[in-house]
C-alpha cells in the first residue's frame, strides 16, 4: 500500500514563480489562458495563506517584466529577482531568498520551469 503524500503546510512551503514575462507569454498562445487562470489561483492562495514566494524574471530588460495580470497580485514582501542563467537556482540571490525561510516543500510554477 502506498503511503499518502503529506499536505504541504503554508509555513513550510515556498513557491518559486518563474519568468511569466511579456515576451515569453506569446510563445504559449494555445494554453496560456488556462495556465494564467491557475497561476492567479496559486498566487492568490499564497498571498492569503502567507506562503513565501520568490519571483524570477529572465533578463527583464529584453523580455520585459512579469505580466501585469500576475504582478498585480504580488505581495510587496515577495522578492522579484532578475536572472541571467537559465536555471533559477543558478542565481545566488534566489538561493538566498529561499534560504531566509527554508522550505520543506518547494512548488515551482511559471514558464520554462522544466529548465529550472
Amino acid at each position: 500500500m502506498r503511503k499518502a503524500m503529506a499536505i504541504p503546510k503554508p509555513d513550510t512551503t515556498a513557491i518559486l514563480f518563474i519568468d511569466v514575462q511579456e515576451k515569453l507569454v506569446p510563445a504559449m498562445p494555445e494554453r496560456f489562458s488556462a495556465t494564467l487562470k491557475k497561476q492567479k489561483i496559486l498566487l492568490d492562495g499564497a498571498k492569503t495563506l502567507g506562503v513565501n514566494v520568490v519571483v524570477t524574471e529572465q533578463y527583464p530588460k529584453g523580455l520585459g517584466p512579469t505580466i501585469t495580470e500576475l504582478s498585480s497580485l504580488f505581495d510587496p514582501k515577495w522578492p522579484v529577482l532578475e536572472k541571467t542563467t537559465f536555471s533559477a537556482l543558478g542565481e545566488p540571490e534566489v538561493g538566498v531568498a529561499l534560504g531566509r525561510k527554508p522550505p520543506k516543500t518547494l512548488v515551482i510554477a511559471g514558464i520554462e520551469t522544466h529548465v529550472c
